[in-house]
Protein backbone atom coordinates (compact mmCIF):
# COMPACT_ATOMS: atom_id res chain seq x y z
CA UNK A 1 0.00 0.00 0.00
CA UNK A 2 2.76 2.84 0.74
CA UNK A 3 5.31 1.63 -1.15
CA UNK A 4 3.53 1.18 -4.17
CA UNK A 5 2.86 2.46 -7.17
CA UNK A 6 4.17 5.67 -5.25
CA UNK A 7 7.60 6.04 -2.93
CA UNK A 8 5.58 8.41 -0.95
CA UNK A 9 2.44 8.84 0.93
CA UNK A 10 1.40 11.71 3.44
CA UNK A 11 -1.02 10.86 6.94
CA UNK A 12 -1.84 13.35 9.34
CA UNK A 13 -1.95 11.00 12.27
CA UNK A 14 -4.05 13.12 14.28
CA UNK A 15 -7.05 11.84 12.56
CA UNK A 16 -8.81 15.17 12.40
CA UNK A 17 -7.99 19.15 11.62
CA UNK A 18 -7.24 20.69 14.62
CA UNK A 19 -10.03 23.29 15.51
CA UNK A 20 -7.78 25.66 17.59
CA UNK A 21 -4.31 25.02 15.74
CA UNK A 22 -2.63 23.09 18.39
CA UNK A 23 -1.36 19.63 17.59
CA UNK A 24 -3.25 16.61 18.45
CA UNK A 25 -2.28 13.68 20.14
CA UNK A 26 -1.41 11.39 17.05
CA UNK A 27 -3.68 8.24 16.55
CA UNK A 28 -2.02 4.76 16.67
CA UNK A 29 -3.94 3.91 13.72
CA UNK A 30 -0.54 5.00 12.07
CA UNK A 31 1.40 2.69 13.65
CA UNK A 32 -0.71 -0.03 11.89
CA UNK A 33 0.46 1.04 8.75
CA UNK A 34 4.05 1.01 9.23
CA UNK A 35 5.03 -1.39 12.26
CA UNK A 36 7.17 -4.23 11.12
CA UNK A 37 7.78 -2.90 7.31
CA UNK A 38 10.31 -1.10 5.78
CA UNK A 39 8.65 1.98 5.11
CA UNK A 40 10.04 5.41 7.04
CA UNK A 41 7.80 7.78 9.01
CA UNK A 42 9.53 11.02 8.15
CA UNK A 43 8.06 13.84 10.52
CA UNK A 44 6.81 16.93 9.52
CA UNK A 45 6.00 19.66 10.77
CA UNK A 46 4.21 22.14 9.30
CA UNK A 47 3.75 25.97 10.79
CA UNK A 48 1.05 27.75 9.34
CA UNK A 49 -1.07 25.63 7.98
CA UNK A 50 -4.13 26.22 10.02
CA UNK A 51 -3.72 30.27 9.76
CA UNK A 52 -4.12 29.53 5.81
CA UNK A 53 -6.85 26.98 5.76
CA UNK A 54 -8.77 26.91 8.96
CA UNK A 55 -11.51 24.55 9.59
CA UNK A 56 -14.45 25.95 7.93
CA UNK A 57 -12.80 27.90 5.07
CA UNK A 58 -13.76 26.68 1.79
CA UNK A 59 -10.24 27.18 0.08
CA UNK A 60 -6.92 28.24 1.48
CA UNK A 61 -6.00 31.53 2.28
CA UNK A 62 -2.49 32.88 0.76
CA UNK A 63 -0.76 33.18 4.13
CA UNK A 64 3.43 31.70 4.61
CA UNK A 65 3.94 28.46 5.44
CA UNK A 66 6.80 26.75 6.61
CA UNK A 67 7.69 23.24 6.61
CA UNK A 68 10.45 21.36 8.72
CA UNK A 69 11.18 17.55 7.85
CA UNK A 70 13.30 15.23 10.59
CA UNK A 71 14.96 12.61 10.05
CA UNK A 72 13.05 9.28 9.13
CA UNK A 73 12.18 6.95 11.82
CA UNK A 74 12.92 3.45 11.29
CA UNK A 75 10.15 0.92 12.16
CA UNK A 76 10.56 -2.32 10.71
CA UNK A 77 11.84 -4.09 14.33
CA UNK A 78 8.10 -2.70 15.82
CA UNK A 79 5.57 -5.37 16.49
CA UNK A 80 2.77 -4.99 13.90
CA UNK A 81 -0.15 -5.38 17.02
CA UNK A 82 -1.69 -2.67 19.36
CA UNK A 83 1.12 -2.41 21.55
CA UNK A 84 3.51 -1.87 18.34
CA UNK A 85 1.24 0.88 16.79
CA UNK A 86 1.28 2.88 20.34
CA UNK A 87 4.96 3.17 19.88
CA UNK A 88 4.52 4.62 16.55
CA UNK A 89 2.14 6.96 16.85
CA UNK A 90 4.04 7.95 20.17
CA UNK A 91 7.72 8.37 19.19
CA UNK A 92 6.31 9.82 15.90
CA UNK A 93 4.36 12.86 17.92
CA UNK A 94 7.21 12.99 19.58
CA UNK A 95 9.53 13.89 16.68
CA UNK A 96 7.08 15.92 15.32
CA UNK A 97 6.91 18.05 18.86
CA UNK A 98 10.38 18.18 19.13
CA UNK A 99 10.27 19.87 15.40
CA UNK A 100 7.71 22.32 16.62
CA UNK A 101 9.94 22.78 19.31
CA UNK A 102 13.07 23.71 17.19
CA UNK A 103 11.10 25.45 14.81
CA UNK A 104 10.16 28.21 17.18
CA UNK A 105 6.78 28.00 16.86
CA UNK A 106 4.14 29.14 19.45
CA UNK A 107 1.26 26.24 18.87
Amino acid sequence: LLAQPSPFAREFPEGTRSRSGEMGTFKPGMGWLVAGSAVPVVPCYIDGAHAAFPPGAKLPRSRPIRVTIGKPLDFSKQANDADGWRVVAEQSEAAVRALARASGATR
